[in-house]
């Protein structure tokens, strides 16, 4: 975030990190469509096999959630 006393703010946030505040806040929200914002979250584990129950719940879960994002384009 910039600002220098002057009313002007810039951000470039995630759009998850900023939803639950914009309600309250004279903001615009501009979503960033260029190819150079789009990020690609990466899960690296040494063994698969040997995460507990709960983790292997986890990286399913981000797995889908991935898979819906992509197919709707987000």
């Amino acid at each position: 975030m910039l600002s220098h006393g002057y009313g002007l703010g810039i951000g470039v946030v995630p759009r998850g990190a900023i939803r639950q505040y914009v309600g309250g806040l004279r903001v615009k929200v501009l979503s960033i469509r260029d190819d150079w914002a789009r990020r690609k979250l990466r899960i690296y584990v040494k063994d698969i096999d040997r995460l507990s129950m709960a983790a292997k719940l986890f990286v399913d879960h981000l797995i889908e959630m991935s898979a819906q994002q992509e197919s709707l384009g987000v």
